[in-house]
């Protein structure tokens, strides 16, 4: 059986909404010459930018819905827990001057689970959850390259050691076809930032 927001027929060439939540009912093209008898919804689509609720979600999708939002936070628990080992493994391992970008940039999968759990349990807050993702993650790809000097020692060290005015490929494997990507860059200072 078509679960009961879904149900839709096709009448006299004309799409007709039985019983639908309103994000799916914005969806059904309006008719041209709508009868005044007729009580079906005849909607355009939805504004750019408009999610449904936790609700609509919820309906729409019935059982599935509960299944989405377990499985979500069972996959975010173990993320998490994951991340926990690591902290302990790098505060015990990883030398202090280097401890901190290592974690900001090994949170970046935990950051990316909560995310999309917050994404799914709470659609409307998408925009806001992934405009902090992208400054969160901007944030981590700071903390990598100064991770990355700090490995080598610092930037003198890390031109020392690769070698100032070294040409450098970058259309290697997996960006071998890439056109945008140089085939020969001087290394230099002004390429690590």
């Amino acid at each position: 059986m078509i679960s009961k927001s879904l149900e839709i027929i096709l009448e006299h060439g004309k799409l007709y909404e039985l019983k639908m939540p309103n994000y799916l009912a914005k969806l059904l093209v309006n008719s041209d010459n709508p009868s005044e008898n007729d009580t079906q919804t005849n909607v355009s689509c939805p504004d750019p930018g408009e999610y449904p609720t936790s609700g609509d979600f919820y309906e729409a999708f019935g059982g599935y819905a509960i299944a989405l939002y377990v499985s979500s936070g069972l996959i975010t628990l173990i993320l998490f827990l994951m991340y926990i080992y690591l902290v302990k493994h790098f505060f015990t391992h990883v030398p202090s001057s280097r401890r901190v970008p290592t974690l900001w940039v090994n949170s970046v999968y935990v950051v990316i689970a909560l995310a999309t759990i917050f994404c799914v349990v709470l659609p409307q807050s998408s925009d806001f959850v992934w405009l902090f993702y992208r400054v969160y993650l901007g944030m981590a790809m700071g903390y990598f390259v100064d991770l990355t000097l700090s490995w080598y020692g610092g930037e003198n060290e890390m031109l020392r050691h690769v070698g100032e005015g070294t040409m450098i490929n970058l259309r290697v494997r997996p960006c071998c076809f890439c056109i945008i990507c140089s085939s020969s860059t001087p290394f230099t200072r002004l390429l690590i930032f």
